[in-house]
């Protein structure tokens, strides 16, 4: 008996996304122009049974991307969420600011006075023998009272961020973190940030303030590319997603259906979806610029598709494991994005928001974007699989990542890019 897409997609096992990662070629610092790095072409051929590899600078990115694409951007901009910290005791702790609690929109809560009794935030905390009750100072002159209100799991606490001098630290707790934070490096950055890094570890077109990670996809993208695609008829649009520190997490308990997916914050302004929706009834190709600007896609075909079948949606909730229960459960073909698309911004006029816990594996359909940039991934993580998945399996996939080991690219949040897809979409189609 052939099983479902749900049970396909919870059967994935962990190793069989495993591959050799040398320290060495992992990237610990930015370079110097952002658009040097290097940039892997990997184009999969019309039958889907090989991918050809070439190899570029991301500079000469303008050059492959079709005249008419749409380029979707995250604009999302990565808060200084490291806060050092002192104990009652007078232990050093760190908080890791993870996201605000009750769901409420980072763009909100970073507004918030000293006043307030809504600054309560869900943070990573390190420090032992931490529990509900327990008073970390911050601040230079331990100015500032954060309690633990009750712990989530771990180290993970919900906290509450006491009252502050706003003469000396200002006016909102964005304020006191720009004042009192650092830039939030990944795990695998073994280092203190620098100061330069508030700048590197941001992409140029970050907007909205509300991730703890950046998306790396678009840390190559410079002005000088935004603006040699633009001269080319490239048209760009944003979404949002806040990226909290579960994009870091390996893979759970050895298979993929023992992995509980870390939700992340979404906002679309309504107006940009429509150039997605004009974008695709024209034939467009559409560029997803990293993996968090695919996942925010494709939650809004599953949140639009919701409406469609007459469910209620007043905000874009995405489980992990929704679009394989939909897909087993579907007798007739699935509508298509655009239609989805409109079903959204007719419900919500002006702006979606929401959470998505989107969970893509090979198996996974994918219906709103044509080509993928993308740096590349950890082992065993879940953005290794869904870029296996984009490619049509692990065979490509490995083909795509021993090639660039072999050719010495930088890995992970700082390392090299790659663009991916079909080749006729490629305007210069890579050669093996």
């Amino acid at each position: 008996m052939t099983r479902g897409f749900l049970a396909r997609a919870k059967g994935h096992a962990a190793k069989e996304f495993m591959y050799n990662l040398p320290s060495e070629r992992i990237a610990c610092q930015p370079l110097g122009r952002r658009d040097s790095s290097k940039l892997l072409v990997a184009a999969v051929s019309d039958d889907q049974d090989a991918v050809s590899i070439s190899h570029r600078r991301f500079s000469e990115i303008a050059r492959l991307i079709p005249h008419n694409a749409l380029l979707v951007l995250n604009d999302s901009k990565v808060i200084q969420a490291r806060l050092p910290a002192v104990k009652d005791t007078g232990g050093k702790a760190e908080i890791l600011l993870l996201r605000p609690s009750g769901g409420r929109s980072p763009s909100i809560a970073l507004q918030e006075n000293a006043s307030s009794s809504r600054n309560i935030w869900t943070c990573m905390v390190g420090g032992k023998k931490l529990r509900s009750g327990s008073v970390l100072k911050v601040g230079p002159d331990r100015d500032i009272d954060v309690e633990i209100v009750e712990p989530v799991g771990g180290s993970v606490f919900d906290v509450r961020v006491g009252q502050w001098n706003e003469q000396k630290f200002g006016k909102t707790f964005g304020d006191v973190i720009q004042s009192l934070g650092s830039t939030p490096l990944p795990p695998y950055i073994r280092r203190k940030p620098v100061e330069f890094e508030e700048s590197t570890y941001q992409t140029v077109y970050a907007k909205h303030e509300g991730s703890v990670a950046a998306p790396t996809a678009g840390l190559h993208m410079s002005p000088s590319v935004l603006e040699e695609l633009a001269r080319k008829g490239v048209q760009t649009t944003t979404v949002t997603l806040h990226i909290g520190a579960g994009t870091f997490a390996p893979i759970s308990g050895g298979h993929v259906g023992q992995h509980t997916m870390h939700s992340e914050r979404i906002e679309v302004a309504s107006e940009n979806l429509k150039k997605i929706v004009h974008a695709r009834k024209s034939g467009r190709p559409i560029v997803a610029v990293g993996t968090t600007a695919v996942r925010t896609l494709e939650s809004l075909y599953w949140c639009g598709l919701r409406i469609l079948k007459g469910m209620p949606s007043s905000a874009l909730i995405t489980s992990q494991w929704e679009p394989y229960m939909v897909m087993d459960d579907q007798s007739q073909a699935l509508p298509d994005d655009t239609d989805a698309f409109e079903a959204l911004i007719e419900r919500h006029p002006e702006a979606i928001g929401g959470e998505t816990q989107l969970l893509i594996v090979p198996g996974y359909n994918f219906r709103t974007f044509d080509l993928l940039v993308t740096n590349f991934h950890q082992p065993e993580s879940t953005l290794l699989m869904l870029v296996s998945a984009f490619l049509g399996g692990r065979e490509k996939l490995w083909t795509v990542y021993d090639n660039a080991l072999a050719n010495d690219y930088r890995f992970l949040s700082y390392g090299d890019s790659s663009i991916l897809g079909p080749s006729k979409l490629l305007d210069e189609p890579a050669s093996s």
